[in-house]
């Protein structure tokens, strides 16, 4: 049972049925070619969020027969997501929900008609794009922006961020900040000018980071190993498939996940293995610190073995970092 047999035609309906599967009940072959000649709905944005939920949503309308298009899904960051999640499947995907009473509610969403890469590099998935574009049949252009949860303080807003976005420019000076030049806050604080000239990051993000905030971290014995280290990667982008029942116990044998994510930092220890870093920006203070860490967890643990198979390392030490509370906790 796979997902390019619903494809190709030659899937048998009733053994899906039978192994508890939804499969779309509106004429896929349709849809798709109604939405190729005159579509409706672009959005950006091809990840797990957007297949979850709007992708879903609109499965329902098309299986209620309410609705005859579909939705053109284009990327602009991991183009890995196109050629690994979307064309080999023929762009559907396996939606599975874990219920409150331990019941595994699984549905095939065929709602996505193409997937496209949005950049001029790709010269057929552009030149489709701006076809799209000029369709006087386009209606709705969408995207999905995931930003992580952080609360309002007044000290970022007078720094002119809102903390979702103090909290990315926190992070973009991680991702190109010189290690090698964080031994105090004079240097951190060139580091940021260097940044900021450089157009690696804007001057108000300049602005909203704070060079003590960094320097408390690479004084820390996290820090500090991490700078004595020979090799240290940042900002590694993975995406690779796993068995579905190691985070869904009642999937199928032989059943498997996508998972994507972007490690911020690992680096090698002196004794050959490797210790994963996560950045948080999270307003936690005292015992919330460690209740918030054990929520990270099962992303921690799939980025370690992330990186254990896609990068060939063997990872010891998993690490968050709470920039705001200047502390380290290891799961």
């Amino acid at each position: 049972m796979k997902l390019s047999d619903i494809q190709n035609g030659t899937y048998n309906p009733q053994e899906w049925a039978d192994k508890g599967y939804q499969l779309p009940k509106f004429d896929m072959k349709a849809v798709r070619q109604k939405t190729h000649d005159e579509p409706t709905w672009l959005h950006f944005g091809a990840g797990n969020i957007f297949r979850a939920f709007p992708a879903a949503v609109l499965q329902n309308v098309l299986d209620t027969g309410a609705y005859d298009r579909g939705v053109i899904v284009a990327e602009g960051f991991d183009f890995e997501i196109i050629d690994k999640a979307y064309r080999p499947y023929g762009d559907m995907s396996l939606l599975v929900v874990l219920k409150s009473d331990g019941s595994i509610e699984k549905k095939v969403v065929a709602s996505v008609t193409e997937s496209l890469k949005a950049d001029p590099q790709f010269g057929e998935d552009w030149a489709r794009l701006e076809e799209i574009f000029q369709k006087p049949s386009l209606q709705m252009v969408s995207f999905t922006i995931t930003e992580k949860g952080y609360s309002v303080a007044p000290a970022d807003l007078e720094r002119g961020l809102t903390p979702a976005q103090r909290g990315t420019a926190l992070h973009m000076v991680m991702q190109y900040l010189d290690y090698g030049r964080t031994g105090s806050f004079a240097e951190i604080a060139d580091e940021v000018t260097r940044l900021v000239e450089g157009e690696y990051i804007t001057p108000r993000q300049g602005n909203a980071v704070n060079p003590a905030d960094i320097l408390a971290f690479f004084r820390s014995e996290l820090g500090l190993r991490l700078r004595r280290s020979k090799r240290v990667e940042r900002e590694f982008k993975f995406s690779l498939l796993a068995p579905a029942q190691d985070y869904y116990p009642g999937a199928g044998e032989g059943e498997q996940v996508l998972l994507q994510g972007v490690v911020d930092c690992w680096f090698e220890e002196e004794d050959g293995t490797v210790t994963v870093v996560d950045f948080k920006t999270d307003r936690v203070a005292g015992d919330g610190i460690e209740r918030r860490a054990l929520d990270y967890r099962p992303q921690l643990e799939a980025y370690s073995r992330a990186l254990s198979q896609a990068a060939g390392v063997p990872v010891k030490r998993r690490c968050l970092w709470f920039f705001n509370a200047g502390r380290a906790v290891e799961l």
